[in-house]
């Protein structure tokens, strides 16, 4: 499956279930789902110096797991949650050629939610939005791991923890 692909059908799988959870599981409007996607990124970042800190000497204050794949699907997740349902122009490729790393998923989840919510420029948002689900997508890809498959187990998490006592 190529990255376009990968990104429709994931995106299309956020959307069938939040559609299915709505009772229970509030959507956010765009600019909570971004600020909740900055939240993520930053949480992938976290992971990554957890993997890589012991190698370094770091110590840290307290002790999680690292799971920095489990952060970046939760990343996706709410950068198609801030999409909105319906859209149909999903990235098909980056817009300039570079290393997919981190500190670009990061830079533009960022930005996606600053020029949404401080410059009121819904357009670019949104291109920044699709371009950090494209650097996600492709960092999975490049790195042997599933996107899709990730993000399903992460909605899965969602629903077992959050739907118990609900009848719908």
């Amino acid at each position: 499956m190529n990255i376009t692909d990968t990104i429709s059908d994931t995106y299309t799988d956020v959307w069938q279930w939040r559609e299915k959870s709505a009772a229970w599981f509030v959507i956010p409007d765009t600019a909570d789902a971004l600020a909740f996607a900055v939240t993520e990124a930053g949480e992938a970042v976290d992971a990554w110096l957890r993997q890589v800190g012991p190698k370094k000497g770091f110590k840290r204050n307290n002790h999680r797991d690292a799971d920095i794949w489990a952060e970046l699907g939760d990343c996706f997740f709410m950068c198609a949650t801030a999409l909105g349902r319906g859209e149909t122009e999903l990235p098909d490729h980056l817009w300039q050629s570079s290393e997919l790393v981190l500190p670009d998923i990061v830079e533009f989840v960022a930005k996606a939610w600053k020029v949404y919510v401080k410059q009121r420029i819904p357009y670019l948002s949104r291109w920044y939005t699709k371009q950090a689900m494209y650097q996600i997508a492709a960092l999975f890809a490049d790195n042997g791991h599933d996107l899709r498959a990730t993000v399903q187990a992460r909605l899965e998490r969602l629903e077992a923890k959050h739907k118990e006592g609900i009848t719908i």
